[in-house]
């Protein structure tokens, strides 16, 4: 499947974290991810309970903020429970100090959040998958639309490294805009880390799915950015 977006992505939490769920729907909102909360988006008059139910039988994505205040949560409990039980939904649990997913949720490695300071890096295994992943929809118009529109060579730096880890998992026509986008911004193909080892890495695992112009011209790139 291969959608521009918004994607949805449901954000547990206790609400002694709405600070960091707060910073999570805003990372997510850099890459075109619409995270739903629920002090945020449930009306005054709605019927919670109902509300969330529709809200996780709708999203794509599960956010869960662990903490010893998720732990005490019934409710956070439960919207665990119901996203372990729901094969759509991909779980992406993160630990805010230390606290691990428990229960039917302890199948997901959490992966720890420094200083409750969730920042996008965090959620990209979830968002993006692994090669042991079915995942087939994943947030990629988003990503490379943030990832070519940078405008300073340190953003060049931060936002190519998002993509480190994820190149092999792109679809074909993603990797196009990638390759285009990197081609057409000097903030990208002029930034040191990017000359250095992001666009090698790029072309060393992309560069099948390139055609021979722009390969020749990422090459010719690097050759004078050097």
């Amino acid at each position: 499947m291969h959608t521009q977006g918004p994607f949805p992505v449901f954000i547990s939490h206790s609400h002694h974290d709405v600070a960091t769920a707060i910073e999570v729907k805003q990372q997510l909102s850099l890459i075109m991810c619409t995270g739903f909360l629920a002090h945020d988006d449930i009306h005054v008059s709605a019927e919670w309970h109902e509300t969330i139910l529709l809200a996780l039988s709708t999203r794509w994505f599960f956010v869960s903020l662990w903490s010893q205040a998720y732990l005490a949560s019934s409710w956070c409990m439960q919207e665990a429970g119901i996203a372990a039980a729901n094969y759509n939904i991909v779980e992406i649990p993160l630990s805010i100090d230390g606290t691990m997913p428990q229960a039917f949720s302890s199948k997901k490695q959490a992966r720890k959040v420094v200083h409750r300071q969730p920042e996008l890096l965090d959620l990209m295994p979830g968002l993006m998958g692994d090669e042991s992943s079915s995942l087939d929809y994943k947030p990629e118009y988003g990503l490379i639309d943030y990832v070519t529109s940078t405008n300073s060579f340190r953003s060049a730096e931060s936002r190519m490294a998002l993509l480190e880890h994820f190149y092999y998992r792109l679809s074909a026509n993603y990797i196009y805009q990638l390759a285009d986008g990197i081609i057409r911004n000097d903030q990208i193909h002029l930034a040191d880390e990017c000359v250095r080892k992001h666009i090698p890495l790029f072309i060393q695992t992309c560069g099948s799915h390139l055609g021979a112009s722009q390969h020749g011209k990422l090459q010719d790139l690097l050759r004078r950015g050097k």
